[in-house]
């Protein structure tokens, strides 16, 4: 870099001594000129003004081709400059370079610090990020609950063998179980009614049990898992999920178990009626009312992506199917809105129920207006301090809008529930018995306000 700053140095010397040979140049011409003047005819005289002529031309080409180079030396000067400042640049990268990468090894050694740290912790190895597994961590922290596993208690079901079966509670759902197939499962019905009735049974058997949502409560430590759901009628979504699974394996229906943990805990069952597969999700459909809403019975994939808790649908079979969709076999279609007064009349008056879903497929503009219709009715024509309707649900499936109305009559009664099982844990006439033998006859029937599910 240093050379090239200097040719522009010699090129100017250059100059000076072509300006000088111009100078002698223009000087003998001159003074051949002069002898010209005295003497036009000596030529000796014209050869001399000739070659000061050439001469003076050779020197012109010189300076104008000296002053090209000059120019270009100039430009190389100017670029020279500029990749100074570039190799600068570069250097002063190199060393941000140089500070990022040391920075970034004291951080991950600080991060190699903590995870060691979380991985006694949580006893789990976390050092290795790619091996991480997210449900596995979420579980440690927040106490996700097991699958129960029903492989010994459907196999004594199927077998009557229960000679493997040692656990006590183990044993107790398989009695319970058995008797609720018993009474609930009927000859000649087919995969979806034995579905639907268990469905249907368990949203009424079991009520949501809030406080098991998060970690595992001593309180309700079974409200995960079927023994929980049939001893104490308390289930979270994995104790529905579960005690559903092993009721269709006992059945002969296909069943699998979803679990979802990377957005809270959630479970679910997906089950194959017929040649598809659908989503059964018990806990959504119930809660604590004993009344079940059919909004997640039998729904596709489509439908069930919506409610919040995403899955791998790569470890499970799509559900795209709609021949066994509870909303899609029940809907009355409704094309004249004028027609919805006289359909729900005809749906809660012609039997006398307790409560009772009724489906329509309708136009997705009609949504407002019958919402209107609903007000006007609960408002104007139920007696609202026993009866009333609501909006259930909303649903597109397979591009068909549905809308699923609850009817409910809290004054109904029905000596068996409202869905006809009645499975008692407790012997109350026994009890009452007892309580007169020693306290007497009482005032009013202690057990008028007591259900027996």
């Amino acid at each position: 870099m240093s050379d090239e700053i200097k040719e522009p140095i010699a090129a100017e010397e250059a100059v000076e001594t072509v300006q000088e040979t111009v100078n002698v140049v223009e000087t003998a011409t001159e003074k051949t000129m002069k002898a010209e003047t005295k003497d036009r005819k000596n030529p000796w005289a014209i050869l001399g003004l000739l070659a000061g002529i050439v001469a003076l031309g050779l020197v012109v080409v010189m300076c104008i081709s000296m002053q090209g180079m000059q120019k270009k030396l100039n430009e190389l000067q100017k670029k020279a400059n500029a990749n100074a400042d570039l190799v600068d640049g570069i250097n002063e990268i190199e060393d941000r370079a140089k500070q990022a990468v040391e920075e970034s090894a004291k951080t991950n050694k600080t991060i190699d610090a903590l995870l060691k740290v979380a991985s006694s912790v949580l006893d789990i190895d976390l050092t290795n990020l790619d091996d991480i597994n997210i449900e596995e961590i979420y579980a440690q922290i927040y106490g996700v609950h097991e699958i129960w596993d029903d492989t010994e208690v459907v196999n004594a079901y199927k077998t009557g063998d229960t000679s493997k079966i040692t656990d006590a509670k183990d044993r107790f759902v398989l009695e319970k179980a058995t008797e609720v197939l018993d009474q609930i499962i009927k000859d000649g019905m087919t995969d979806y009614e034995k579905e639907k009735a268990v469905y249907e049974w368990l949203v009424m058997y079991t009520s949501l049990d809030p406080d098991n949502m998060g970690a595992i409560a001593e309180a309700s430590e079974y409200s995960h898992m079927p023994y929980g759901v049939l001893k104490y009628h308390q289930a979270i979504c994995v104790g529905d999920a579960t005690t559903f699974a092993m009721f269709m394996h006992m059945l002969d229906i296909e069943c699998m178990i979803i679990h979802s943990v990377t957005q809270g805990e959630h479970a679910w069952d997906l089950v194959k009626i017929g040649d598809g597969w659908y989503h059964v999700d018990v806990l959504f459909d119930g809660g604590s009312d004993g009344r079940a809403a059919y909004a997640f019975f039998n729904v596709p994939d489509s439908v069930k992506k919506e409610s919040g808790y995403p899955w791998s649908s790569e470890e499970f079979p799509a559900a795209d199917s709609y021949e066994y969709c509870y909303m899609v076999q029940e809907a009355t279609k409704l094309d004249d809105i004028y027609n919805l007064p006289k359909l729900l009349y005809e749906a809660i008056r012609k039997e006398q129920v307790g409560s009772k879903v009724i489906v329509y497929e309708v136009d997705k503009t009609y949504t407002e207006e019958v919402e209107d219709i609903i007000s006007m009715i609960n408002g104007q024509y139920l007696d609202q301090d026993h009866e009333y309707l609501y909006l259930e649900n909303y649903l597109t499936i397979n591009d068909n809008y549905y809308i699923s109305v609850m009817y409910v009559n809290s004054q109904y009664e029905d000596p068996e529930t409202e869905t006809g099982y009645v499975i008692p844990d407790v012997d109350y006439e026994k009890i009452r018995e007892e309580l007169s033998k020693y306290f007497g006859e009482p005032s009013s029937d202690p057990f008028d306000d007591i259900i027996v599910y």
